[in-house]
């Protein structure tokens, strides 16, 4: 059985890591546990020049804390965040270190001058989370445009996919030995 541990990063809204954490238990039928240790992300990862984080250190960072066991780590941040060659991202997953982050702020509708809506977040939140997960899982970028698996370069493109993954890539998890919940295949 897949096991998933959500870790807060920062301070993280209770209803949102409970959302998380109930999703990836639906999506895989995983056993999906919440950390309990207050982590911050180490204000020396911090690119003043651009105002976001560094999410390789980000993710080294957290690999050289957690006592890893058999799980998969899904980090949570309400930051903004890149990597090299690309303006932001919205996560970033590493396979061999069986870790992802998913960066909230830009999934906010008021990052885009828009009024905030719970719901839109928390549906854009899923669709990261998934699509980290399923990086963690080895799928890559899928070319259907609904796919979760779709490389998002907008909050459009997140806002378009659906959180379901295609045909072709839950067969594909099937072959790790992943199966996915009949509900969330497109």
């Amino acid at each position: 059985m897949l096991k998933i541990l959500v870790q807060p990063l920062g301070v993280i809204g209770e209803n949102i890591v409970k959302a998380v954490k109930d999703f990836l238990s639906d999506v895989f039928k995983a056993n999906v546990e919440v950390s309990a240790r207050n982590m911050s992300i180490p204000s020396r990862l911090y690119n003043a020049r651009r105002k976001q984080y560094n999410s390789d250190g980000v993710i080294k960072w957290l690999r050289s804390e957690i006592d890893f066991k058999d799980e998969f780590v899904v980090g949570l941040a309400d930051v903004d965040a890149y990597v090299n060659g690309l303006n932001f991202i919205f996560g970033e997953a590493t396979p061999t270190y069986r870790i992802c982050i998913v960066y909230l702020v830009r999934l906010r509708q008021s990052f885009y001058s828009l009024t905030d809506s719970f719901e839109v977040f928390i549906e854009r939140v899923k669709k990261e989370v998934l699509h980290e997960v399923g990086h963690l899982l080895y799928l890559q970028h899928c070319s259907n445009p609904r796919c979760v698996m779709r490389f998002s370069n907008s909050i459009y493109d997140t806002d378009f996919k659906k959180a379901m993954l295609c045909p072709k890539c839950s067969e594909q998890l099937l072959h790790y030995g992943v199966s996915v919940s009949p509900q969330y295949i497109l």
